[in-house]
């Protein structure tokens, strides 16, 4: 009876792939560990573990609730608007002689971001807006120092501008704007005041403005000879 001589198994290259995978995590086993480690370590074998996660999540939910919120917490944006009456001039020439220098000048203000502008017929409104977090009297001191400054250069006519501080409370919620291809400005102010009535009725409405239109205005015309004929001059009338 004769032994035969086994044939040797030769290795898969997955078993090599696996074997070497062992050798590296056990290295990676026997390594030693640092601060951060040691601390996952013992988090990893406590059992507190679950009950910290879960008094940290209750802990989380008792801040959200207790922490005071606002729907529109209160932000310094200062906005100043800025109002000029030119009786007689026509939307373009208030635009060209009253708002465009005035806008120039305003702008070397610091910290403004932007400037808005309206122009109608007989006067017109600037609104300045200055960047997050300027103090809003200083604001409105730059402001009224910089025009008074220009008060010699304003067109013959034109009344003293008029500034009037906001906060981002008098920012308004809605703005409708009328608009007719055969409507006159007239017409157009009185539909807004009539609106302006209907809206006001509302009870959660505070406050309702017009701006721009044609105001209605009555004319008085004295007969100079009939004032004469019985003494009485205009100031008298």
């Amino acid at each position: 009876m004769t032994d035969t001589p086994s044939k040797e198994t030769r290795p898969t290259a997955a078993e090599l792939e696996q074997d070497r995978r062992d050798a590296l995590r056990l290295k990676i086993t026997r390594r030693k560990l640092g601060p951060s480690g040691r601390l996952g370590r013992a988090f990893l074998e406590s059992k507190l573990t679950p009950l910290i996660i879960v008094a940290s999540l209750l802990l989380g939910a008792f801040a959200i609730m207790v922490t005071p919120s606002e729907e529109e917490p209160q932000i310094n944006v200062p906005m100043i608007d800025v109002m000029v009456g030119y009786p007689g001039a026509t939307a373009e020439e208030v635009e060209y002689r009253v708002i465009t220098p005035l806008e120039k000048l305003l702008y070397e203000i610091e910290n403004v971001e932007y400037i808005y502008s309206t122009s109608s017929p007989s006067g017109g409104m600037i609104i300045v807006r200055f960047l997050v977090g300027t103090d809003p009297d200083q604001a409105a001191l730059r402001v009224h120092t910089k025009i008074l400054s220009a008060t010699d250069e304003m067109p013959p006519g034109a009344m003293m501008p008029v500034v009037k501080p906001r906060t981002i409370d008098d920012v308004p919620s809605v703005a409708y704007t009328l608009w007719g291809e055969d409507a006159t400005g007239q017409e157009l102010r009185r539909v807004a005041d009539e609106l302006k009535v209907e809206l006001t009725r509302h009870p959660r409405v505070a406050q309702v403005s017009v701006i721009g239109g044609q105001r209605r205005a009555a004319r008085v015309d004295f007969d100079t000879q009939k004032l004469s004929a019985f003494n009485v001059s205009i100031l008298q009338a």
